[in-house]
C-alpha cells in the first residue's frame, strides 16, 4: 500500500494540507493574542464601558468563543469523518473568520463584537479536522460505499 499511486498522492496532499493548516493556525494564534491584549481598551474606548463592565463583556466574549469552539469541533470532526472533504472545512473556516474579524473590528454594537468572536471560535475546529485527517489516512470515507 505504501507504494501505490493513491497513497503517494494522498501523502503529498497531506503534507501540503498540514503546512497550510500550521500557517493558518499560527496566524490565527497571533491575531487572537493581539485581540486579548487590546480588547479591554477597545471596549472602554468604543463603547464607554468601565473597567468592570469591560471585564464582564470580555469574559462573556471568551465564553462564547469556547462554546463555538466546542460545537464546531464536534460538528466538523463528524463531517470530516463522514466525507473526508477537508478543503470545504478550510474554505468555510476562512470565510467565517473573515466575517467574524470584520464584525468585531467595526464597533456597531457590543453584541456584534460578541457575535464576531463567536464566529472566530469556529476556526479552532480546524485543528481537530487536520489532526483527524493526518491520523486516519487515505482509506475510504465512512458511510460512502
Amino acid at each position: 500500500m505504501e507504494t501505490s499511486l493513491e497513497y503517494l498522492e494522498w501523502k503529498k496532499n497531506r503534507t501540503r494540507t498540514t503546512a497550510l493548516a500550521c500557517i493558518l493556525i499560527l496566524l490565527y494564534g497571533i491575531e487572537s493574542q493581539a485581540l486579548e491584549v487590546t480588547v479591554l481598551y477597545y471596549f472602554s474606548e468604543n463603547f464607554g464601558l468601565s473597567l468592570l463592565q469591560a471585564t464582564f463583556y470580555y469574559s462573556v466574549m471568551e465564553t462564547l468563543f469556547a462554546v463555538s469552539n466546542l460545537i464546531s469541533g464536534i460538528l466538523f470532526g463528524r463531517y470530516i469523518d463522514r466525507t473526508r472533504n477537508l478543503r470545504f472545512v478550510f474554505l468555510l473556516n476562512l470565510g467565517v473568520i473573515c466575517i467574524g474579524n470584520l464584525m468585531y473590528s467595526i464597533p456597531w454594537h457590543i453584541w456584534s463584537v460578541m457575535t464576531g468572536r463567536f464566529l472566530c471560535g469556529i476556526n479552532e475546529s480546524l485543528q481537530t479536522a487536520v489532526c483527524d485527517d493526518k491520523k486516519t489516512g487515505p482509506e475510504k470515507p465512512i458511510g460512502n460505499d
